[in-house]
């Protein structure tokens, strides 16, 4: 009996396991399933520009242009004088002048409307001093007229004198001259005086340069000969 028992449970072990695997063998030609790998592609990374903030600060691109101030109405006093001043060109009496211009003696130039100058006359002085050091003076007699409705300063550094070379003399200090030109000049006034330069014995011709002190014409000058004046007797020879 026992023999039977152990048959049948061997019979069904066998069993079982061959069903078992047809059964697996039936399922893996069945329900075979293949699996599709799925890749996952990342998007390109997107470059980001940094943002820049313009600092325009206060000042404007555009050009800003200062406006240009108004010139003060004249005055009717200003008003005369430059109708004067008008008529004394007109009559020959006063000349409007030139950078560096070269004038005669005896007539009033007028200098940006603001100061007139003129060379009244000239003379020459000497000594027994001074000629035997080998000079002698040219003394000019100069004028100024204030045009200008501000004071003006009249100033002895404003002159000096230059010869035919191209030498240069600074006023010097002499006791036989007359008046002075230094100092302030109101509106509308004169002032006169005479001018001294030493200068060589042998020079006769020259130019007396006046430094006006002014933008537009910053220099005269006005012509000096002295050969009528010299006594041939007492002084060198021109050279």
């Amino acid at each position: 009996m026992k023999k039977i028992w152990k048959s049948l449970i061997a019979v069904c072990i066998v069993s079982g396991a061959t069903f078992g695997a047809y059964q697996v063998s039936a399922m893996s030609g069945v329900a075979k399933v293949t699996t599709q790998k799925q890749e996952i592609v990342s998007p390109a990374p997107v470059e980001q520009k940094p943002t820049v903030i313009k600092d325009t600060g206060t000042q404007s691109n555009a050009k800003v242009e200062n406006p240009v101030p108004s010139k003060p109405k004249p005055t009717p006093a200003e008003n005369q004088l430059e109708d004067r001043i008008n008529n004394e060109i007109a009559k020959g009496t006063m000349t409007e002048a030139s950078e560096n211009g070269v004038y005669d003696q005896k007539k009033m130039i007028v200098i940006n409307k603001s100061i007139g100058v003129a060379l009244e006359a000239y003379r020459i002085s000497f000594d027994d001093i001074s000629l035997s050091n080998g000079k002698y003076y040219v003394i000019a007699d100069f004028s100024i007229l204030n045009l200008s409705p501000t004071p003006h300063l009249g100033n002895l550094s404003s002159f000096f004198l230059t010869d035919t070379r191209s030498y240069s003399y600074q006023p010097t200090t002499l006791g036989v001259t007359n008046g002075d030109i230094s100092g302030e000049i109101a509106q509308g006034k004169m002032k006169r005086g005479e001018i001294a330069f030493a200068v060589p014995a042998y020079d006769r011709y020259f130019k007396l340069q006046f430094e006006t002190g002014l933008n537009n014409i910053k220099e005269i000058s006005f012509k000096i000969d002295t050969s009528t004046l010299i006594p041939q007797d007492k002084l060198m020879p021109h050279e």
